[in-house]
């Protein structure tokens, strides 16, 4: 007689009572059971980078010590759809919280999968517990963010007004103009210092690229809105790295030049994940006088009045030149503009260049830069300078782990940040503002809310290397539990 094989497919980060009774539960209903652990990388990318609290290798000691179980693997996969194809389950098993499917796609695609095979699902009547919760509330105490924030009736407003974010999918039409570039990782380890010169020696181990600049926030975006569309540089050099790097759900207008993306290399130690050196190419290209006004006429044919919203990041290699600015002005009501000092520019690229939108955002550095204070308190500095806002609904100044302020109907408020890690901050500037603009284009967040999420979206980004499209609406709900509870 053949066995009948069961399926339980989990995180099983700290193992509890409710996890006991539902394998015990489920064995009643086969002869042969399997437990699937979702990998650790993946665990990170829907929890966050502190997550899981115990490896996948002590789980899996863990839950092997089970007698009830017969079998445990591992899944480097997002869901469970990969080991129900192959091992094909008569049954396969969730717990009660999950008796609400049709609002989860991926468990909607492993049941399809299941019943395709001839499988049942069967959902076990036993306590609900959440991993999650129990380490959210005995080893987090500290990270109680909202607790700090809102009462208990203003924070379940806050996330009834998410999970009504997270489910309605906005068909607002979203335009991003800005640079596109490719981020290089390349991972070495330091063999020694050169004994006539002050050059280190380093062995190669490994290289990984991410699609940066516009290409990162417009993959942001795309995840929370049906209708995005970015300008980019048509050629056959930068198709490859559009097909590599670009959301496939942001549609291309392509605007047709020779120039090449912007591309930066940075070599970093693999141990410490020191940055040792970066090395920037093309980022002089754009600055070309033909290619500005080409790029000018182009933006002239565009009707930007069929557009919700505009988004602007300007990271100072020339794209918006005066003319480039003259053009949005006509469309200020819709646009979103973050501008940025950098490494290229720092010092030139400064916010003032831009006359009027609908919200701009700076972090403190470019912020002081604009007003020429290095040292007064950032609360005095904004009041005292907050006549350069006027032109501007809505105006931003995020500080890092230190918060950001908010100018928006003529009232300062200041919100504190969420995250501390800093692990690699690249991009998170960028992340923080695309959030912004999304939940204030549509959601029902108010301006405090908003920057409480997007502090989150940029700290989680920050907590993983490169430029990673770690947020998405399926994982945003568990961000905030993990984070902000």
């Amino acid at each position: 007689m053949k066995k009948k094989i069961g399926l339980c497919h989990g995180v099983f980060d700290v193992l509890h009572i409710g996890h006991l009774e539902h394998f015990i539960e489920a064995k009643k209903y086969c002869d042969y059971l399997i437990v699937s652990l979702t990998s650790d990388r993946y665990v990170k990318l829907s929890k966050g980078a502190d997550r899981p609290l115990f490896n996948e290798k002590k789980r899996i000691k863990l839950i092997s010590n089970l007698k009830i179980i017969d079998e445990v693997i591992l899944t480097d996969k997002e869901t469970a759809l990969e080991v129900i194809k192959r091992i094909k389950p008569d049954i396969y098993f969730k717990g009660r919280d999950y008796s609400n499917f049709k609002k989860n796609k991926n468990l909607q695609k492993e049941f399809k999968e299941v019943r395709k095979n001839k499988g049942k699902i069967i959902i076990t009547n036993t306590q609900l517990n959440s991993s999650s919760d129990i380490i959210n509330q005995e080893f987090k105490k500290n990270k109680k963010f909202l607790d700090k924030i809102f009462n208990i009736k203003s924070k379940k407003k806050f996330f009834e007004k998410l999970i009504y974010f997270v489910n309605f999918r906005s068909s607002k039409k979203i335009l991003v103009i800005g640079e596109h570039i490719i981020d290089n990782y390349i991972d070495t380890y330091v063999q020694g210092k050169s004994g006539k010169t002050n050059i280190l020696t380093s062995g190669f181990i490994k290289s990984k690229s991410y699609g940066g600049g516009a290409i990162l926030v417009s993959n942001l975006i795309s995840n929370f809105f049906t209708n995005v569309e970015t300008i980019c540089f048509d050629n056959k050099s930068n198709k490859k790295n559009y097909r590599n790097f670009l959301n496939k759900k942001t549609k291309k207008i392509n605007f047709r030049t020779n120039i090449k993306l912007i591309e930066k290399t940075r070599f970093q130690d693999q141990y410490s994940k020191a940055k040792l050196f970066q090395l920037n190419e093309n980022q002089e290209m754009i600055n070309d006088k033909k290619f500005n006004n080409n790029f000018n006429k182009f933006l002239l044919k565009i009707n930007f009045k069929k557009y919700d919203g505009i988004f602007l990041f300007d990271y100072g290699h020339g794209l918006f030149n005066k003319d480039t600015l003259k053009i949005f002005e006509k469309v200020s009501k819709k646009t979103f503009i973050n501008c940025q000092s950098n490494s290229f520019n720092f010092g030139y690229n400064l916010i003032s260049k831009h006359k009027m939108g609908k919200t701009i955002s700076m972090d403190e550095m470019e912020f002081r830069l604009l007003v020429q204070d290095k040292f007064t308190d950032m609360r005095e500095l904004v009041k005292s300078n907050i006549h350069v806002f006027k032109n501007f609904k809505k105006s931003i100044i995020t500080m890092g782990r230190n918060g950001a302020f908010i100018y928006s109907s003529k009232k300062l408020k200041y919100v504190p940040s969420i995250i501390n890690s800093s692990k690699d901050t690249t991009g998170c500037g960028d992340i923080f503002f695309s959030m912004f603009g999304t939940l204030d284009i549509d959601s029902k967040f108010n301006d405090s809310e908003k920057i409480i999420l997007s502090h989150l979206a940029a700290g989680v980004h920050a907590e993983f290397e490169g430029n990673k499209n770690v947020l998405t609406k399926d994982n945003l709900i568990k961000f905030c539990k993990n984070y902000l509870y």
